[in-house]
């Protein structure tokens, strides 16, 4: 059965509406993202998640930005699962928000808050530097704390 140039044009048409639904819910969810990130920025939190980043990536030598790629090496992996930690520890982000700022679901950031915890009690030269940067955090932060005051 052959359809009609009328039905292709109403296909045609029903398609195009979708399409542009579907580019406006895709507009509507990167402004919803977009102020949950600003949201994120505006608070304290914001500024013990850069802290605590910046402090990371240094003791590490890992570009910040590398935290946020679909990398699994661990050279990037376990940093970032340091900074999950270390954030976690340090304030009171929950694992979905954490996640949110790093592309991450929460179970990921469950599970590298759990990975560094098992390593600190087998790793002792890890636990020594997970203590150094939970250590030079507090002070940033500090310092932080006390200029804005």
């Amino acid at each position: 059965m052959k359809a009609s140039n009328k039905d292709i044009d109403l296909e045609i048409e029903l398609l195009e509406q979708k399409k542009a639904k579907l580019l406006k819910l895709a507009r509507l969810r990167r402004e919803v993202g977009e102020l949950e990130q600003d949201e994120i920025r505006d608070n304290n939190n914001a500024v013990t998640v850069k802290k605590v980043v910046t402090e990371v990536c240094h003791k590490f030598n890992v570009p910040c930005e590398h935290l946020m790629m679909r990398c699994r090496m661990a050279a990037v992996a376990v940093p970032r699962q340091v900074v999950f930690y270390l954030v976690r520890e340090l304030s009171d982000i929950p694992f979905a928000e954490l996640g949110r700022i790093f592309y991450k679901d929460h179970g990921t950031v469950l599970y590298g808050c759990r990975s560094v915890k098992d390593r600190i009690m087998v790793d002792r030269e890890f636990a020594q530097t997970i203590e150094q940067l939970m250590h030079s955090c507090r002070e940033r932060l500090a310092a932080e704390e006390a200029a804005a005051n």
